[in-house]
């Protein structure tokens, strides 16, 4: 892994291929000082302070040292989840031609994926979810031209990713369906259903 200063309050880390960003975190976070967080990406971690501190860089490395010795089976505990989707996307038959697939292919290709949370951001509770392992979809880019309005609830993929808008918003991803399920409610105690770590599984809803 390799560290850089990220302005005068934040470090960035970026991480070997092999390691997994959220259970990193979860390690690192039980040896930083109270003043810093740490959050996780797709494939790095940004620690955060909470005032400019010059010395910073070296305080991370030292949580780093530290953060090797921490047990990961202790650090978390990630939560399976299951959402029913209607696979009725505006971009559901074109990809399905570009991929040179039936619907019905690309629909169980989609289900049969186990997905885990890499990161919750962009809006609150959108979830980027990674697959365990490659799957059909990771030359897919993004639309050329973002959409202004894709709906709450549509459930897209892009560059091997999936993802699910939690409230109406621009996109640029792939639209393959939607769900009913509610990812995002401000007025709970935990306002995101999903979590760094967590696994989803798509179902075809009955």
């Amino acid at each position: 892994m390799t560290i850089h200063q990220f302005g005068d309050r934040a470090v960035l880390i970026e991480l070997a291929s092999a390691d997994s960003p959220t259970d990193f975190v979860s390690r690192l976070a039980m040896v930083l000082p109270p003043n810093l967080q740490a959050r996780a990406g797709i494939s790095s971690v940004l620690v955060e302070s909470q005032s400019p501190d010059p010395d910073l860089t070296a305080l991370v490395a030292q949580a780093l040292a530290s953060a090797e010795e921490v047990d990961s089976t202790v650090t978390s505990s990630p939560r399976a989840h299951t959402l029913a989707v209607t696979y009725d996307g505006l971009d559901l038959n074109t990809l399905a031609t570009e991929l040179h697939m039936s619907v019905a292919g690309l629909v169980a290709a989609h289900t049969s994926t186990e997905w885990t949370v890499a990161l919750v951001g962009f809006a609150p509770g959108l979830p980027y979810l990674v697959p365990v392992s490659d799957n059909v979809f990771a030359d897919i880019p993004r639309l050329d031209t973002p959409r202004v309005k894709v709906p709450a609830g549509s459930v897209a993929v892009a560059a091997g990713m999936s993802c699910v808008y939690p409230k109406d918003m621009p996109g640029g991803w792939n639209i393959i369906g939607r769900t009913e399920t509610e990812l995002f409610d401000a007025t709970l105690e935990e306002p995101s259903l999903l979590h760094p770590g967590d696994t989803v599984t798509f179902e075809v809803a009955q």
